[in-house]
This record gives C-alpha cells, sequence and structure tokens, in this order.
C-alpha cells in the first residue's frame, strides 16, 4: 500500500474518532447509547483549611488540598488554599455513578499534615454541582 493511501486511510479514521467523539455529549447522549467518554456527574466541595489554633493553613498548589473519590480512584489533583486557608474544586466523575453520594479522601500537605474522608453528592448538570463543605483541620503538634 502506499504512504499516500496510509495517510489518507488515517485521515479518515481520524475524522470518525472525532465524530464519534463529538456526538458524545453528557448533556446530550449518544443517540441513546452509553457514551464512552461522557462525564458521569459532577460535584463541587469547598472548605478551609485551618491549624490547630484556628488560624489558617496557607498550602501552595503542590501541597495543597488533594481530593480523590469513590471506587477507581477519580479526581486525584491538588488545589492550593488561599491567604484565608480557603479552597475550592469541581470533580468530574467520569463514569455513570451507582449512586448520587460517592465517598471521598481528602488530604492536604506533602507530606500529609491533614486528612478526612467525606461523603460527597454528584449531580448531573456542571452549572447545579452539589456543594459538599469539608473543613480539615491540622492536629496539635
Amino acid at each position: 500500500m502506499s504512504s499516500t493511501k496510509r495517510l489518507v486511510r488515517s485521515a479518515f479514521r481520524l475524522l470518525l474518532l472525532a465524530g464519534f467523539l463529538g456526538a458524545c455529549r453528557a448533556e446530550e447522549g449518544c443517540g441513546g447509547a452509553t457514551c464512552p467518554f461522557a462525564v458521569g456527574g459532577y460535584a463541587r466541595i469547598r472548605g478551609t483549611v485551618t491549624r490547630a489554633d484556628g488560624t489558617p493553613y496557607v498550602a501552595p498548589e503542590n501541597a495543597g488540598v488533594l481530593v480523590v473519590c469513590g471506587p477507581g480512584g477519580f479526581g486525584g489533583f491538588r488545589v492550593p488554599t488561599s491567604a484565608a486557608g480557603a479552597y475550592e474544586l469541581t470533580i468530574e466523575a467520569p463514569a455513570p455513578l451507582p449512586r448520587d453520594t460517592v465517598p471521598c479522601a481528602l488530604a492536604v500537605g506533602a507530606p500529609v499534615v491533614a486528612a478526612d474522608t467525606a461523603p460527597v453528592a454528584f449531580g448531573r448538570e456542571r452549572t447545579r454541582a452539589p456543594v459538599t463543605v469539608v473543613d480539615l483541620r491540622l492536629p496539635a503538634r
């Protein structure tokens, strides 16, 4: 097979894949089928991180709040805290969820200085994602 034919065939496959992926939107569905790349739900988590004495804990992004949710461990990224110790993030579940509330583990620091688990509510629309508040407190030394 000539290199031109291979190139045309590869381009055609990419166009088919792009058309398939473009047709799969969580809001619109995939023609009644389950979308393999659709988002299963959205959640917003916010809270504050404080020291044992109640003062804000300021964490940079590389040591900020880490959230990992549900079976399979989705999420898995860090966000910094503000000067007031506040944080907020939105999580997208990568697949349909078995229930609307999923357990999530939260940790702050590198190494970890505070951690907790919380049930987090997920919704179907990003703009109306339920908000779960999780405050973390560092233990006294």
